[in-house]
């Protein structure tokens, strides 16, 4: 089975969202090349005329430009309790609800169907595949590794075809009563036409869900990941670069590419140059300060170092970017991220204060809550990814880069509050009756601030621990987490 993923040779010169709609672009086409291409061979090989060859190239052909419609009209940046489509996005939905019945009724011309008979069909079959796409309106953005999409595909083919059929047949019974035609009336035309429609759309789902993994090739520069950790922090709208950029350089240090360096302990105390074969991360020399690329040796380059362009050395010799090394942007950004989280836990926990008619409605509180649940895969990857760089700073950072930043008693602190935010948060589930996402937002916060703090704690225990200063009641909380 074909590899399915996007493209690798992306533009370097684009920035890093543009990266990741070119990714979502490719995702539509190369989904729609591998199911019309199929469907392209299974009519040669049976020997089907011209017009029908032509018919089912011409369906191929509008395949992946359907898809892409349909993504840009209902796929988000992150999931929400709350979304209401635009008109735009109504729009966007019309056109590939219509490109879908114009796909489904070529397929079924391809294979066999008469003229005409299958418009009420790919009507039918159009909006069915819009919903089905409204089912996973959101990227997703994971810290950790995701098995390949083939795989992935392989696995789930059962089910997908399963579904398929299911969603078409139902289609043909909902086309039979609208246009008051036979349900048996080109029968195997039209369901194997939704078949692959349906499948394809699975298909492109699952490619979706790698758009915002670490490419093999094509890696963003540093220049780059410091503009886009820049941008502003919001869950809509502007400011989908930063999310790349964080998603990225968790990834990086959560796990390897594969075939490119040795996988990093990160977590583990016993992390050693030795245990890597002096072979850095992706990001890690711009990260520390090291010369040369990403597979540069952990020993510091004897030879004069060339500067970039507005670097300038600071007290000890390493050079900076014009005061924004990548490693003090991106701790600052990612420490925005969880600040920001915490405070939207602590709006919820500011509502149970109210009380009477000063209470907050269920609306009011509803937005609350999809306020957090929206940033919560932000959070997630930006406590990961800081976690991941300042354990693995306790070998590699050479130039003491992480140490000046104060990093670690940073972090420690922001997770504390979380902890503490997330806690009250628990307490009072049932006098807030809060929905299931949000209390599942909740837990899933609280893991994972509770484990990123363990690692950092685990590691540093014995490495300059006692000398991060935390107020009392964080200090209690660390003192309990030990025991």
């Amino acid at each position: 089975m074909p590899t399915m993923s996007a493209p690798p040779a992306i533009p370097s010169q684009w920035p890093v969202e543009g990266q990741l709609r070119w990714r979502v672009a490719c995702a539509a086409v190369v989904s729609g090349i591998l199911t019309g291409g199929a469907c392209l061979l299974a009519a040669f090989l049976r020997g089907q005329d011209f017009l029908q060859l032509a018919s089912v190239a011409a369906a191929m052909a509008l395949l992946g430009p359907a898809q892409l419609l349909r993504s840009a009209s209902v796929l988000r940046r992150s999931a929400s309790l709350c979304w209401k489509p635009e008109a735009q996005s109504y729009f966007l939905g019309l056109l590939a609800v219509a490109l879908t019945a114009m796909v489904s009724a070529l397929l079924a011309l391809g294979f066999g169907a008469e003229e005409g008979e299958s418009w009420a069909f790919g009507l039918a079959l159009g909006i069915a595949t819009q919903w089905k796409q409204l089912c996973r309106q959101h990227l997703i953005w994971d810290a950790l590794p995701r098995e390949a999409v083939q795989r992935r595909v392989k696995a789930q083919l059962p089910g997908i075809l399963s579904s398929a059929i299911a969603f078409a047949s139902l289609c043909m019974l909902v086309s039979a009563v609208l246009d008051g035609t036979s349900v048996f009336m080109s029968t195997w035309p039209r369901l194997l036409s939704g078949v692959v429609v349906l499948a394809s759309a699975d298909v492109h789902a699952e490619l979706i869900e790698d758009c915002t993994s670490l490419p093999d090739s094509g890696l963003p520069s540093s220049d780059d990941m410091l503009e886009a950790l820049t941008q502003p922090l919001a869950c809509d709208g502007p400011g989908l670069g930063r999310w790349v950029a964080l998603t990225a350089l968790a990834q990086a240090i959560a796990y390897r590419n594969e075939g490119s360096y040795r996988e990093t302990s990160a977590f583990s105390t016993a992390t050693s140059r030795r245990g890597m074969d002096g072979q850095l991360p992706p990001f890690a020399a711009d990260m520390f300060g090291y010369t040369g690329s990403q597979s540069a040796s952990l020993v510091r380059a004897t030879a004069p170092r060339t500067l970039p362009a507005g670097a300038v050395l600071d007290k000890l010799g390493t050079p900076s970017l014009g005061q924004r090394g990548l490693f003090r942007v991106y701790l600052e950004s990612g420490l925005e991220v969880i600040r920001e989280f915490t405070i939207r836990v602590q709006c919820l926990v500011a509502t149970s204060w109210r009380r009477g008619p000063k209470a907050l409605q269920a609306s009011q509180l509803q937005v609350l809550e999809a306020d957090m649940v929206e940033l919560l895969p932000l959070m997630r990857v930006s406590v990961t990814g800081l976690a991941s760089w300042i354990c693995l700073s306790r070998d590699v950072d050479e130039n003491g880069v992480v140490q000046r930043e104060q990093a670690l008693q940073k972090v420690i602190y922001e997770l504390c509050g979380v902890l503490c935010a997330v806690e009250g948060v628990s307490q009072l589930q049932g006098i807030l009756n809060l929905t299931p996402a949000c209390g599942k937002a909740v837990r899933v916060a609280h893991e994972e601030a509770r484990h990123s703090l363990d690692q950092l704690l685990l590691t540093f225990e014995g490495f300059g621990l006692s000398q991060v200063v935390m107020p009392p009641l964080y200090k209690q909380m660390l003192e309990g987490m030990g025991k």
